[in-house]
């Protein structure tokens, strides 16, 4: 089994990072030390001579399962009143004040739930403001939705820790409604298309983006672009005629790094006429997009973006998507899987454990071993094995965990503070004036073991939340949510893994 997992075969597959081939390996592997742990305990059966094989002896009481009927065992629903109704308002106010005392017994537990409450208000207003719906195309970047968004910026918040500010992003956008027209002459008219922005920057932009959109019948509009700097020098960038939308990229201009003599024309624009200044020069530039229309029903619209190096709360990656979205949806879907797992599992475990030490007998056998099985069996290596190979949706992944976590160390721990419980004089008053069996179980035993459950569940959504993170990293998530995982997985492939520094 040693030899299995240093074959040439998982270094290769760590190597390619080939997930289904990992999962493979180390699952037959951990499936084979499961086997070898359950045919050793069954051979330790027969050899130890202090263990006898055989039925109990030991009498049970009114809760074993083997001395009732199993008609009688079935739950029976009670009769609703409205005297019955008010009384159970009234009880669970009066549990629901005890379970607040017993939290102010745990300081930290009390934390983690304004953690969590903090977390549920900004999944609220997440969803409110980014719905479900639009949150896939913008993160995909549908309709090159980012493509005016700085490459890798850093939030805007850097700036309050520096002592020369990085540049945002600038946008501006015109129409032939706010547009300077001058008619030249008959059918030729002049649209003018000032953008003028202060800049007091201590580092030059990414780049200079125009957008230009022309609808016309015959013959389109010709443009012309100029670029005046603070002192009033004015040269013109470039010119071209646009057909349909155009954009033009001041960094990508050839013809205008000749003529600048620089590989960067969208730092030498910010460096005064002379080009002999090393820091980009304060003030007021103004650019021009000068349009000659050719037909009076021509329309000309323009864009303009100065891409800086600073954008939003979060930033932006590699593929200039907002880092804030990631970031924001990824709360609700980890607070979601979170709280469904950390509930499911807490009480279906604390749930098992008290029919376990109630019914004892047949059933406590039958639950203690599924349970010390599950406890053998590797839960990452099966649950990832069962999304590769059948679903990643997130509902999958959630039952899933629950299905592999619920029968855990935790039924061992409320079994062992409910067998304390089962001989207590109020059971034996309880079972005396005929109380079912799950009415002892849900309205006694439950209820007993609230302290103990609330602050394991508070515990228990962190963890979950970081299960979840830790199956995105790994490319186990659902693939039309952004994560916290994803981002994660972004951040090493484009950002900290390559060395990339800001």
């Amino acid at each position: 089994m040693v030899h299995l997992l240093n074959t040439p075969l998982f270094v290769t597959a760590l190597t390619l990072f080939d997930t289904s081939m990992i999962v493979a390996i180390v699952t037959v592997f951990a499936y084979l030390i499961t086997i070898t742990v359950f045919v050793l305990d069954i051979a330790y059966i027969f050899v130890d001579p202090r263990i006898r094989v055989g039925e109990e002896t030991q009498p049970r009481g009114r809760g074993a399962w083997g001395k009732r009927p199993f008609s009688t065992l079935r739950p029976k629903l009670p009769r609703v009143t409205l005297s019955g109704l008010a009384y159970r308002l009234k009880t669970s106010l009066q549990q629901t004040a005890q379970l607040g005392r017993d939290l102010l017994r745990y300081p930290w537990a009390i934390v983690g739930l304004l953690i969590i409450f903090g977390l549920i208000a900004i999944s609220v207003y997440t969803i409110i403001t980014i719905p479900y719906g639009t949150v896939g195309p913008l993160w995909r970047g549908d309709n090159n939705e980012w493509a005016r968004n700085p490459r890798s910026a850093l939030p805007i918040w850097v700036n309050t820790f520096r002592v020369s500010d990085l540049p945002p992003t600038l946008t501006f956008s015109g129409t032939q409604a706010d547009a300077q027209i001058t008619e030249l002459s008959d059918g030729l008219s002049e649209v003018s298309f000032p953008f003028t922005f202060e800049y007091a920057y201590g580092d030059f932009p990414q780049d200079i983006v125009l957008d230009v959109t022309a609808q016309y019948e015959e013959r389109g509009p010709h443009i012309i672009v100029s670029w005046i700097w603070p002192d009033g020098s004015e040269r013109e960038l470039t010119s071209f005629r646009p057909v349909g939308r155009e954009a033009y990229f001041v960094s990508r201009d050839e013809r205008l790094m000749r003529r600048l003599d620089t590989e960067t024309p969208e730092q030498r624009l910010f460096l005064g006429p002379d080009g002999d200044t090393v820091a980009p020069v304060a003030g007021e530039y103004t650019l021009v997009v000068t349009a000659l229309l050719f037909e009076p029903e021509t329309a000309v619209t323009v864009d303009a973006t100065v891409l800086g190096q600073v954008y939003g709360l979060a930033g932006t990656d590699s593929d200039r998507r907002d880092l804030m979205i990631p970031l924001l949806w990824g709360t609700p879907v980890a607070l979601v899987f979170g709280l469904i797992a950390a509930i499911a599992t807490s009480v279906g475990s604390l749930l098992l454990a008290a029919i376990s030490v109630w019914f004892g007998g047949t059933v406590d056998r039958v639950v203690q071993f599924f349970t010390e099985v599950n406890l053998i069996l590797p839960f990452f290596p099966v649950s990832l094995m069962i999304f590769v190979l059948y679903s990643r949706s997130i509902i999958t992944i959630l039952a899933v965990t629950v299905a592999l976590t619920i029968l855990g160390s935790a039924i061992k721990i409320y079994r062992a503070a409910l067998l304390q419980e089962r001989s207590a004089s109020y059971l034996e008053a309880a079972t005396a004036y005929g109380a079912s069996d799950w009415r002892i179980v849900f309205n006694y035993l439950f209820p007993r073991m609230r302290a103990l459950l609330l602050p394991k569940l508070i515990f228990l959504v962190p963890s979950f939340v970081f299960l979840e993170a830790t199956l995105s990293f790994l490319g186990i998530s659902d693939p039309l949510l952004p994560t916290w995982g994803k981002l994660i997985v972004a951040a090493l492939s484009s950002g900290v893994y390559t060395g990339e520094v800001h």
